[in-house]
């Protein structure tokens, strides 16, 4: 499940203005009734580079806008896997 619509939601933000930005930042071509076929699943980009851009301007990684993961930026996957690290060596303190 991608996170088109609820990144959308969270700037509050048409269809309309989106279609917008990606033209003008990006020179990206999608209707509002693509990126709404985008945010309903029934249909995705060709350009693969859509998504890349789509991540880009709301701030995330491609792989949280896909769905694919629930950590938006990769400072966030490095704090988690920070946060794992300093829980493993409290639990190997514990052990002493």
């Amino acid at each position: 499940m991608n996170r088109l619509k609820e990144l959308r939601k969270e700037k509050g933000m048409s269809l309309t203005k989106l279609s917008k930005i990606l033209k003008e930042k990006y020179d990206i071509s999608a209707s509002t009734s693509q990126l709404m076929y985008y945010e309903k699943e029934k249909s995705e980009p060709r350009n693969k580079q859509v998504w890349e851009k789509l991540a880009d301007y709301f701030g995330v990684s491609e792989a949280y806008l896909l769905g694919y993961n629930s950590v938006k930026t990769e400072t966030d996957i490095k704090i988690s896997v920070l946060d794992e690290a300093l829980e493993e060596l409290r639990a190997l303190e514990k052990l002493r």
